[in-house]
C-alpha cells in the first residue's frame, strides 16, 4: 500500500480544482500488488524442477529397456527338434580338433560312447555352426597288425541327424551281424589296399568305420570288437 499513500501524498498537494477521486487511484495500483500471471494462464515451473522431472523420466525408461531387451539377450538357442531328422551339410558344420585326451572331454561332455585308443590318435568334434550343438566326433587312428599298419577311421554320431560327411557310407549295403550287432558293410580295393566300411548302432549311438589295411581277413570283426569290447 505504500504505492497508494505516496499518490495520495502527491494528490494532497494538488489544488482543490485538480483532485482526483481515490477509487480510480485504487484501480490504478492495485494490478501492480498482484502476482503477474503468464499470458494465457499457464503456471511457470521452475526450472529446476522441470530438471528433476525429466530425470525420473529418463531413468524410468531406462528400466523399462532393460526389462525388455535384458530377457532376449540371455535367450538360449532353441533346443532341437525330438527324434532330430536335420540335415546338415559340411557347410554348416564347424570341426575344431580336440586338445585335451579324449576320455577327458567325453566325460567333460557327459557322452556316453565308446571309441578307440590306437598308436597314434587324431581326435575332433563337430558343432553345428548355428547352434554350437555338438553332433559328432570323429577319431583317425593308426594300428599296427601282422600284414603293417592299419588306418582306422571312426565316426561316432550323437544325434539322429543326418551329415553329409558320412554320405560315402550310402553306397555300402551288404548286412552281417557280428556277436549279434547288425552291421551294414562294404569293401573296396583302393590304391592296392582294402577299403572297409561300415555303419552300426549300439547303445543308441550311430558308429562309421572305415578301415584302410593291407589285409582285409578278419579286420572288420576285429575293429568292430576292439571299439565295444565284445
Amino acid at each position: 500500500m505504500d504505492g497508494k499513500r505516496d499518490i495520495l501524498e502527491e494528490i494532497a498537494r494538488l489544488p482543490e480544482t485538480e483532485r482526483v477521486n481515490e477509487r480510480l487511484i485504487d484501480d490504478i495500483v492495485a494490478p501492480q500488488n498482484k502476482a503477474k500471471t503468464p499470458r494465457g494462464g499457464a503456471l511457470a515451473i521452475p526450472r529446476p524442477a522441470l530438471l528433476g522431472a525429466f530425470a525420473v523420466f529418463a531413468v524410468l525408461l531406462a528400466v523399462l529397456f532393460f526389462c525388455v531387451s535384458l530377457p532376449a539377450a540371455n535367450r538360449k538357442p532353441a533346443a532341437p527338434p525330438a527324434g532330430g531328422n536335420r540335415y546338415f551339410d559340411t557347410a554348416e558344420i564347424s570341426v575344431v580338433s580336440i586338445e585335451t585326451p579324449l576320455p577327458a572331454f567325453i566325460e567333460e561332455n557327459a557322452l556316453a560312447v565308446r571309441y578307440l585308443t590306437g598308436l597314434q590318435d587324431v581326435n575332433k568334434a563337430a558343432y553345428t555352426l548355428e547352434e554350437g550343438q555338438l553332433v559328432y566326433l570323429t577319431q583317425q587312428c593308426l594300428f599296427l597288425s601282422a600284414a603293417g599298419f592299419d588306418t582306422v577311421n571312426l565316426g561316432i554320431v550323437l544325434t539322429k541327424d543326418t551329415f553329409q560327411y558320412f554320405e560315402a557310407f550310402d553306397d555300402i549295403h551288404e548286412n552281417i551281424v557280428l556277436n549279434g550287432l547288425d552291421v551294414v558293410c562294404g569293401q573296396t580295393i583302393v590304391e592296392n589296399q582294402y577299403n572297409i566300411k561300415a555303419k552300426f548302432a549300439y547303445e543308441d549311438i550311430t558308429y562309421f568305420l572305415e578301415i584302410v589295411t593291407d589285409s582285409a581277413e578278419g579286420k572288420l570283426e576285429y575293429y568292430v570288437n576292439t571299439l565295444l569290447g565284445l
